[in-house]
């Protein structure tokens, strides 16, 4: 229902003027929103797309217990709004829950994942036009596995994202390079032609699959990676993860066909 009408001491409503001016400046704001998606059009080609993308965060912190806290972050693709929600723990007594409403966060740059205290960040208790005014927001391209984030004040690392995230950065592979997996299994061959063998990455592979299956966990194909020195990020780790999945009946999630990596690699 729309709010009661302001009246003067006088019983009469407010001033022309005061109404005026509440009304100009509604209308600046109003106009100013069709302004922003128009930029944004201009600036990204998802701008259209009504995807929400969704991302597992850990927390940036000096205590030891909260490296087991877990959070899901959702990123509306549209709005750029952000929500916030920490997974129950069971060990650590945390039932879970919402901590942040699906809202626009300004973007703060973050050049280190080691804690320094919570941070300030301009907008905090602002109107959401207040917020966007003038401020670039958190983005799609700012939020890559590995990426350290700061919301409202706080340092996250994204650690995961799900399928249907994954396939929206690969879908985009200009703004997402490390979800590109054709350049970069391009480079990849590059490197090893330069600097390795076939019968050194047999080796490897089979002290990490002894009994000769081909297939390896998720954490042992990135060991893999680590070990031939290819310096990977950890969102293009995951890129090569995903394209050689194995997912074939009783595949456990996140296994890999490291044989089909090694031959592609050297094809």
């Amino acid at each position: 229902s729309p709010p009661p009408t302001n009246r003067s001491a006088s019983g009469g409503s407010k001033a022309p003027s005061q109404l005026l001016r509440r009304q100009a400046a509604r209308s600046s704001t109003e106009s100013g929103k069709p302004r922003r998606k128009q930029e944004a059009a201009e600036t990204v080609p998802w701008a259209q797309r009504r995807d929400t993308l969704s991302y597992t965060l850990k927390l940036v912190s000096s205590n030891r217990e909260d490296a087991t806290r877990e959070f899901t972050m959702s990123l509306a693709v549209d709005t750029l709004e952000i929500g916030l929600v920490e997974k129950p723990n069971v060990k650590l007594g945390i039932s879970g829950g919402k901590l942040l409403a699906p809202v626009p966060v300004p973007f703060v740059a973050v050049t280190s994942e080691t804690y320094d205290g919570p941070t300030r960040w301009e907008g905090v208790g602002a109107a959401p036009e207040m917020v966007h005014g003038g401020r670039r927001m958190l983005g799609p391209s700012d939020c890559v596995i590995g990426s350290l984030i700061n919301v409202m004040g706080t340092k996250y690392k994204i650690i995961a994202a799900d399928a249907a995230t994954h396939s929206f950065m690969e879908t985009y592979p200009t703004h997402f390079p490390a979800s590109d997996s054709s350049n970069l299994m391009n480079r990849l061959r590059a490197q090893a032609a330069a600097s390795l063998s076939r019968d050194v990455m047999e080796t490897a592979r089979r002290g990490l699959d002894p009994n000769n299956t081909g297939m390896v966990e998720g954490h042992y194909f990135a060991q893999f990676l680590s070990f031939l020195n290819f310096g990977l990020t950890e969102q293009e780790q995951q890129t090569l993860s995903r394209q050689f999945a194995f997912t074939g009946p009783g595949a456990a999630p996140g296994t890999v066909q490291l044989q089909a990596f090694i031959d592609a690699l050297m094809s």
